[in-house]
């Protein structure tokens, strides 16, 4: 999972359907939810990075994919081992 100042972000779901969801830090209300795969998402700058196969960019308040990358073949899949950021990049 991952964290920043409002939510709290995990991979929710079964044996084939998995979601990445939003949770509200203050609460724990569900705030959005994202059938995208399962993945380790990174928190930075507004955004959730999701390595699902394709690296998805997510919108952090909303949930709203602002990009996809890669099929999700083994030839075209992420896979974060190390993940850091800087002001520009999140590696």
């Amino acid at each position: 999972g991952a964290v920043d100042a409002e939510r709290f972000y995990a991979i929710r779901g079964r044996q084939g359907s998995h979601a990445l969801v939003a949770y509200d830090r203050d609460d724990g209300a569900e705030v959005w939810r994202q059938t995208i795969g399962t993945c380790d998402p990174v928190v930075h700058g507004g955004r959730v990075y999701c390595p699902s196969g394709p690296l998805y960019a997510l919108d952090a308040a909303t949930g709203r994919v602002l990009w996809r990358y890669g099929d999700g073949s083994v030839a075209g899949s992420f896979q974060l081992v190390v993940a850091a950021a800087d002001d520009e990049r999140v590696y």
